[in-house]
């Protein structure tokens, strides 16, 4: 072996675990024990949706909302608004801010919600140009409008 050579010494990890052990079935410092506890009753299950009407927000439904006019004016529309924040183009920053709202059965948009974030000038951007479309044509299931969640991804690519 060459002089200054460095030799690999092993290394050894110990893991040490400590149980600390008390009795479930009884109360050392009281004397009591479980059957002095009171029974606990499971809670009744949640009502269920009636899958019409307001009381089921739908992530799919048989037709989509849409905003007034076809399926592509919304990327338009947040083309032609969304203004690139110049402090975070000057940085660079690029990618998809994904944002969620609810498209009420009467088409109104509500709950907006970054659920894909990527920079919080990004995403600030994002929520400000989405909370401005305020009506939507609603979403359809079995010929009964019905509110449903709507996602959005917004691009930010510089040129």
């Amino acid at each position: 072996m060459k002089k200054g050579s460095i030799v690999p010494v092993p290394v050894l990890i110990t893991v040490v675990i400590i149980v600390v052990s008390t009795s479930c079935w009884q109360n050392k410092r009281s004397g009591a024990d479980i059957s002095d506890l009171p029974s606990l009753q499971p809670p009744e299950p949640p009502k269920a949706p009636t899958m019409v009407g307001a009381d089921t927000i739908w992530d799919f439904s048989g037709q989509l909302p849409v905003l007034p006019g076809n399926e592509e004016a919304i990327f338009a529309y947040i083309g032609k608004t969304i203004v690139y924040p110049k402090d975070a183009a000057r940085e660079g920053i690029q990618g998809r801010v994904i944002v969620k709202f609810c498209v009420t059965g009467k088409g109104d948009v509500t709950g907006h919600e970054v659920v894909g974030s990527l920079d919080p000038r990004l995403d600030a951007e994002a929520m400000r140009v989405i909370k401005t479309i305020t009506r939507f044509e609603p979403a359809y299931q079995n010929g009964v409008p019905v509110p449903v969640w709507y996602k959005v991804p917004i691009t930010f690519k510089l040129q």
